[in-house]
């Protein structure tokens, strides 16, 4: 489902819908809406907009929401924006025992960042 989200296209009406979600996230009070801002994060983490992506997953990533799959993403945006020691220092920090568990599933979530930093 976040692969699918992360690709919605803006042009379209279910684009357009999508986008609307956004307006009702309070980034200084998260409450129930964050979720949308974990989809927008991930919309922009697609289209490369890495600065807006790592800026609301560590909002993301501070809230109850809080989740290691948040923190991986956190980890491909820093990665994807050229912070490669900091990817690489939360990626140690949070996810090194996740990953021993599901190499499989973090990869798949960094996609080409996973490649960045395992080298």
């Amino acid at each position: 489902a976040e692969s699918f989200i992360s690709c919605e296209e803006s042009n379209t009406k279910e684009g357009e819908n999508f986008h609307k979600l956004i307006k009702f996230v309070n980034r200084n009070e998260l409450g129930g809406e964050v979720i949308y801002l974990l989809w927008e994060s991930l919309y922009n983490l697609e289209h490369m907009d890495y600065k807006s992506a790592i800026n609301d997953l560590r909002l993301i990533s501070r809230s109850f929401y809080s989740h290691w799959r948040i923190d991986a993403y956190l980890v491909k945006a820093l990665i994807l924006d050229g912070q490669l020691i900091n990817g690489h220092l939360l990626f140690e920090d949070k996810l090194l025992d996740i990953h021993r568990r599901y190499p499989n599933i973090i990869k798949k979530i960094m996609g080409h960042a996973y490649e960045i930093l395992m080298n």
